[in-house]
């Protein structure tokens, strides 16, 4: 894993050098064994990488790296878990190769196969650009369902490109006008839906996506894989009736050459193990393959409901884990919560970032490689959500439609946000809205419902004005699948998976200089998962029901057969108690004021309201409270929006 980093300046490319030398030391922590620089000043392009030596962890493996006939020049961020199998089809076509990094693999790649057919070959996670001398063309790439980031901005015959919107601010010439449209995405998801940033000049590449920009042209996109067409082509198979043996037969080997894939590696390697169904699969097949005893790593809080430490410690010894457990204090919140704004580079609220950053840091002690157990829900039917939802929509479906709709129009207008906006998050309120939002699912408007139970603050303009309802990505997606279940995970998977989950892994683990790695979002598992019928993955009640027959060969079943109970941090708690001050001073009349953004008046009723233990207002709060301090943060060198 490392940062990548560059600039192609056709008009302006005086001090090349020097500005993509700012944005290489920005990205440090995602490189700290090395920094390289290739630059032709000639035609206005400078790359730059920094270095986190996993593979090859010689000189032969410095980048920016140089193709072996010198056409192509690649910085490159991921790791290639096939690199073996296309180094020898590459020496089969006369290939000759100086070392064992699987970056001279990937450049060789695009050399003989071109930068679209190369993408397609690989398995693994990545980000890159590479520089084509002859024709003067660069192509920036990202893996199938982004996880790792690349941002990207074009303005005036110039493109700025880097593994982290820091390293794109510390060029002076960089735009940071804020985008509303962006703050608007976070205040309803927690998070800023990709292809926004919180910058009005900087987009995130969409996953599985070359953008390619010529001398003479602007920035042209092309997919080489998109979930759509997987889960289109996948509805045939999913017709079909299989038996369900032989599913949890395939899937476990998929799975173990899934996970044996993912162990190369010329430095230490270990896996996190929350105690739950996914992670507790990648631990014991990574303990099956590894041969020894792996290094696994949990996290737990002294708070009951937020602790997972206790489960894992128990799946931990029974698959025979050398395991290590970290449990965080109050001051250990404290101390972190101040990095968040620096880790993210944008308001990012999931509070779960808290213990994903200790947990990195504290695995980083010991290994510089982790295996998660991310995707699991998204691919197999696993939140707690999905259940509901169906629930309520199978025993809602023989109401006439006419009763739905009454009932549905009623209690919106008992809980309308527009004459309650709080009251969303309050304790009385909490059963009504639910109603609400399971009589939608009912009614059939699946869509309009399940974008309710995911949304925070649904009318993000009574916060932030100006701040838009990010709806388009929900709009186009109504044509994907008419199956109500495979649409919720479809949802998921390229919004809260993609632009909450795997970019809150990713900062965090990368600023503790740790490769995370993700056994089951292998293209080829998700191809399998899609095409599974709904009752190997939601049978009788029960969540991940495949997954689970296949962690009971491995795992005592009373250590599986638990509630899910997520991966949190008592945020709510703290913020009555030892966080808040810290609330306090960025809730305050005044410096929500200040912001120039912020509605201080329904901020600080609800603000109130959870002090004096009304509402449970943590959930609106906390993205708040990032948003402000982001702001604060950011306000000295930031342009006024407009």
């Amino acid at each position: 894993m490392c940062g990548i980093a560059g600039i192609w300046d056709r008009k302006n490319p005086s001090g090349l050098e020097k500005r993509v030398m700012m944005m290489n030391d920005a990205l440090e922590h995602r490189g700290p064994d090395g920094s390289g620089f290739w630059g032709d000043m000639a035609a206005g392009i400078a790359l730059g990488h920094r270095r986190l030596a996993i593979v090859d962890l010689t000189e032969t493996g410095h980048q920016p790296m140089i193709s072996a006939g010198g056409r192509y020049v690649i910085t490159y961020n991921g790791e290639i878990y096939n690199a073996e199998e296309l180094r020898a089809r590459l020496v089969l076509a006369g290939f000759a190769f100086r070392g064992t990094s699987d970056t001279e693999v990937l450049v060789n790649a695009i050399e003989a196969w071109g930068v679209e057919i190369a993408a397609a070959e690989i398995n693994g996670i990545f980000a890159f650009a590479v520089w084509d001398r002859a024709k003067r063309k660069i192509s920036l790439v990202r893996d199938r369902v982004g996880v790792k980031p690349l941002f990207w901005s074009f303005s005036a015959g110039r493109l700025q490109f880097a593994s982290e919107l820091k390293a794109m601010v510390a060029t002076p010439e960089f735009d940071r006008t804020l985008d509303l449209a962006a703050i608007g995405s976070y205040l309803q998801y927690d998070y800023i839906r990709t292809p926004m940033t919180i910058y009005r000049a900087a987009r995130s590449l969409e996953p599985g996506t070359v953008l390619t920009i010529q001398s003479d042209g602007g920035p042209q996109q092309h997919t080489y894989w998109d979930l759509a067409d997987i889960v289109a082509s996948k509805q045939p198979d999913r017709a079909r009736q299989s038996d369900r043996e032989e599913t949890i037969e395939k899937l476990e080997v998929l799975l173990k050459e899934a996970v044996r894939g993912q162990l190369v590696s010329d430095v230490p390697i270990g896996v996190f193990l929350s105690g739950g169904v996914d992670s507790s699969i990648v631990a014991a097949l990574m303990q099956k393959a590894a041969g020894r005893k792996v290094r696994s790593f949990a996290i737990g809080f002294d708070v009951p409901a937020f602790n997972e430490a206790e489960h894992a410690a128990s799946v931990a010894a029974a698959i025979g884990t050398d395991h290590t457990e970290l449990y965080v204090s109050e001051k250990d919140a404290l101390r972190c919560i101040p990095d968040l704004t620096s880790i993210y580079d944008q308001p990012h609220a999931d509070p779960s970032a808290i213990p994903t950053y200790l947990l990195a840091k504290m695995a980083r002690e010991h290994v510089t490689v982790a295996l998660t157990g991310d995707g699991g829900d998204e691919l197999f039917f696993g939140y707690e959500r999905y259940r509901k939802a169906a629930g309520a929509q199978r025993v809602l479906r023989g109401t006439p439609e006419f009763m739905r709709n009454s009932c549905c129009r009623a209690l919106d207008w008992l809980f309308d946000s527009r004459k309650l906006p709080l009251d969303k998050s309050g304790r009385a309120n909490r059963l009504g809205w639910h109603a609400s939002r399971l009589l939608h699912f009912a009614s059939g408007d699946v869509n309009d419902a399940y974008l309710h139970f995911i949304t925070h603050w649904p009318e993000p303009d009574r916060v932030v004005a100006g701040a838009s309802t990010d709806f388009a990505h929900w709009e186009a997606s109504k044509g994907i699948t008419s199956n109500f279940g495979d649409r919720m995970m479809y949802f998921d998977t390229v919004s809260y998976l993609r632009d909450g989950v795997l970019a809150k892994v990713d900062r965090a683990s990368m600023a503790a200089s740790l490769e995370a790695r993700v056994p089951l979002l292998d293209h080829r598992v998700i191809e399998m998962a899609w095409g599974l019928p709904m009752d190997h993955k939601f049978r009788e009640g029960e969540l991940k029901w495949c997954l689970r027959q296949l962690l009971y060969r491995h795992v005592p079943r009373s250590l599986v057969d638990r509630p899910k109970s997520g991966f949190g941090a008592p945020i709510g708690a703290w913020l009555r108690g030892p966080l808040r001050e810290w609330a306090e001073s960025l809730l305050s009349v005044n410096a929500l004021r200040d912001s120039g953004l912020i509605d201080p008046v329904p901020i600080r009723r609800l603000w109130q309201a959870h002090l004096a233990g009304a509402v449970d207002g943590v959930g609106h709060l906390w993205s708040i409270l990032l948003l402000q301090d982001w702001l604060q943060k950011s306000r000295a060198s930031a342009p006024p929006v407009h």
